[in-house]
């Protein structure tokens, strides 16, 4: 893995520079409630632009374990406990897995209450499941699947 660090000072080709995605991860990381302070944060897999997983440990203002994986980039934002998702792998694995049971559930009427929340990149308020986010974010998954992982 890499240090967050060395990504957010990369000044590569704004095809390949990794700042833009590593600010965001923190920026979500930072956005939940448990979370204090950030200590320290490594790139474990990036594609500039498109997905990165991150895994961060902080300070938690809560009872909750002082680290965690967090999957952004051009999808919902998302967090995973190190508890179940051992590796970044892992992490996107169950990434893919919970959100398609989240297109699933939209698709057939279904309450996505008790599912993974589906956030805004920006906001993090939780998205309108409307036809084109459904098939938006099914085709994503399929993409990440085929080609990331």
């Amino acid at each position: 893995m890499t240090n967050i660090e060395d990504a957010k000072r990369d000044n590569q080709d704004p095809e390949e520079c990794l700042r833009p995605i590593a600010l965001e991860a923190e920026a979500f990381l930072l956005s939940q409630k448990w979370c204090e302070k950030i200590d320290s944060g490594f790139v474990e897999r990036a594609w500039a632009n498109v997905l990165g997983v991150f895994y961060f440990r902080f300070k938690p203002s809560h009872g909750v374990p002082p680290d965690v994986w967090i999957v952004v980039g051009d999808i919902p934002p998302a967090y995973f406990d190190t508890r179940h998702c051992k590796t970044g792998e892992d992490a996107l694995w169950s990434y893919i897995s919970r959100m398609r049971d989240w297109v699933k559930a939209v698709r057939k009427g279904r309450s996505t209450a008790k599912l993974i929340p589906v956030l805004a990149r920006d906001s993090y308020e939780p998205v309108n499941a409307t036809t084109e986010i459904v098939d938006g974010l099914a085709s994503r998954l399929k993409f990440i699947e085929k080609h990331m992982l």
